[in-house]
């Protein structure tokens, strides 16, 4: 049961600094649903002082991966720039011409499962997602700083870079709600969403396999199989 004030698949507007947009890719149909691996964890967790945590948020069909502002260092470092004040910003990627269409755009729906450019949508909070967010969809992950870094060179590596060295800015959100950025990579039916935020968790977490990942529950049961629970004491 969602918290007094939330929206159901939105943060807190109080915690975002961008608000989020309603979701239509829902819209997709499950061409294919594949087993999730699964693999006995660690016995136990306990994180070191130098731990950062990351997070994969799940919202029905889709995923998207958290950082803390803290954690972008580097190149990626950049968007501290375009959240000033920001806790976390949060990256998902989508096919371009469906992700940023009107909800009102059949032609976007018709065409949606077809292969075509993407964007990674990047959207920024004040808090972290497991207090803007309802139980059951955000999922910590605590990462050594190496770790860290591997994801989120792993996220700088997919984007198109302008002549400047940033990420290319190709549509804005309503209000501009969210930031949509092209991507390197293509979108495809085995190319999705939960596939590529897999994808970047393996770079993270080496024994997370993202072969076979489309449906969000995949990528979010192959990284709980993985993680050890938190040491109690």
């Amino acid at each position: 049961m969602a918290a007094a004030g939330a929206l159901q698949h939105r943060p807190y507007r109080d915690h975002a600094l961008i608000p989020r947009p309603p979701r239509r890719l829902r819209a997709l149909p499950l061409l294919l649903v594949l087993s999730a691996c699964a693999a006995p964890p660690a016995a136990c967790l306990k994180p070191g002082p130098d731990h950062e945590t990351a997070w994969l948020l799940t919202t029905g069909w889709h995923t998207e991966i958290g950082v803390p502002v803290t954690a972008l260092r580097g190149p990626i470092g950049w968007f501290r720039t375009v959240y000033p004040g920001a806790a976390v910003v949060l990256f998902g990627y989508g096919k371009r011409t469906f992700f940023t269409a009107k909800a009102d755009d059949l032609s976007a729906y018709i065409l949606a499962p077809l292969p075509g450019r993407a964007v990674i949508q990047t959207m920024a909070l004040t808090v972290p997602p497991d207090l803007a967010y309802d139980p059951g969809k955000v999922t910590a992950i605590p990462l050594a700083p190496a770790a860290m870094d591997r994801l989120t060179r792993a996220i700088w590596a997919d984007f198109v870079l302008d002549p400047s060295g940033h990420p290319h800015l190709t549509n804005t959100g309503e209000g501009r709600v969210s930031l949509f950025y092209a991507a390197r990579s293509r979108y495809t039916l085995t190319h999705d969403c939960n596939r590529w935020s897999c994808s970047l968790l393996h770079s993270a977490i080496p024994a997370l396999p993202p072969e076979g990942v489309i449906l969000a529950s995949q990528t979010t049961s192959r990284l709980r199989a993985r993680l050890p629970p938190l040491c109690r004491n």
